[in-house]
């Protein structure tokens, strides 16, 4: 599943209150995706970029892949280089 891109990933310097909302977003179509950021989880990551990064590109492989399925109010990007890192890894 990992490693074919492209993936949706968080803006630079999007805010926290944003990314966030992103995450409960998606959290609300597919409660799986929660389960994979969630503390002990592969996807863990005390930075809510990586764990916003995840659901959002969790929900762009699963309901896209379209630019308009990466878009979350203009805070995410498409990337073609893997975002996956550690025992994480981000579908495509």
């Amino acid at each position: 599943m990992a490693g074919k891109g492209p993936w949706c990933v968080a803006k630079p310097h999007t805010t926290r209150e944003a990314l966030q909302a992103n995450i409960d977003y998606v959290c609300g179509f597919a409660g799986w995706v929660c389960n994979k950021i969630q503390k002990g989880a592969p996807c863990y990551s005390t930075s809510i970029v990586r764990q916003a990064s995840y659901a959002m590109n969790a929900y762009f492989f699963v309901f896209g892949p379209k630019g308009i399925d990466c878009d979350f109010n203009g805070t995410a990007r498409i990337v073609h280089v893997d975002p996956s890192y550690g025992n994480c890894e981000y579908p495509s």
